[in-house]
């Protein structure tokens, strides 16, 4: 449960800055807030909190 609660945590900030961003006038958007930069970094969290778990999971078993 704790897991899924950090996974939802990380999906609403990641939403909640987009959505912001999304408010701005196109001039005012820093060029770090584009759609495709917030989902890719937002894919790459995850890979990462799966391998981790994937690894901590394999220690445990090991």
């Amino acid at each position: 449960m704790e897991k899924k609660q950090g996974a939802y945590e990380l999906l609403h900030s990641i939403w909640r800055t987009y959505t912001a961003v999304q408010k701005l006038q196109p001039g005012q958007q820093p060029w770090y807030y584009k759609a495709d930069d917030i989902l890719w970094l937002m894919v790459q969290s995850l890979k990462i909190r799966a391998r981790t778990a994937l690894v901590q999971a394999t220690l445990k078993n090991a």
